[in-house]
């Protein structure tokens, strides 16, 4: 029986796609770089918007001005000529070229990372991390996570990488709601 209803699901038209608009009070990019090779410096960004379309595409944007590691000369530096020339280059950006399912809790999504005006291809593991149709406030939302690690000097933010390290790990955690 089960072999007769493989063909025919295979020729059922497909759902359209749900899209989930990044809800920025709780999502968060978060990241970590090491400094004078002794310990992690931390930092996060307090903005960030975007869209997913689970089992499709993502895209997400992250406003340079919200950068924040808890200390303003520091985080003005950051945002300076020396690093990210955030006057120039306003935002990062990463764009989905595809998504590919690996089991129900994660998924490879490939796509380019476009940070300082240079954009580079990067792989993403990414997992669902949980899903309420009906939640408290009468919506849909869902949830993923990203951790991945970038070289800085890649994407041109190259100063003081004798005292900030050039790997920077980086934590993407996104709450959708559904667009209604």
């Amino acid at each position: 029986m089960r072999s007769l209803l493989l063909p025919l699901l295979a020729l059922a038209p497909l759902a359209a796609a749900d899209t989930f608009t990044v809800d920025a009070i709780h999502s968060g990019a978060l990241f970590k770089v090491l400094h004078l090779d002794s310990a992690w410096t931390y930092g996060r960004f307090t903005e960030i918007s975007g869209s997913v379309v689970p089992g499709q595409s993502v895209s997400v944007t992250v406003p340079l001005k919200s950068l924040n590691t808890d200390n303003a000369k520091r985080d003005e530096h950051l945002r300076g000529p020396d690093f990210f020339s955030a006057k120039q280059f306003p935002e990062m950006t990463f764009a989905s070229t595809s998504w590919t399912q690996v089991d129900d809790k994660t998924a490879t999504v490939a796509g380019t990372l476009t940070i300082k005006g240079v954009a580079k291809p990067v792989t993403l593991t990414v997992t669902k991390v949980g899903e309420n149709p009906k939640t408290a406030f009468g919506d849909h939302r869902i949830g993923f996570e990203t951790s991945f690690t970038i070289k800085r000097t890649d994407f041109g933010v190259a100063a003081m990488t004798d005292k900030v390290g050039d790997e920077v790990h980086l934590t993407i955690g996104i709450e959708g709601i559904k667009a209604k």
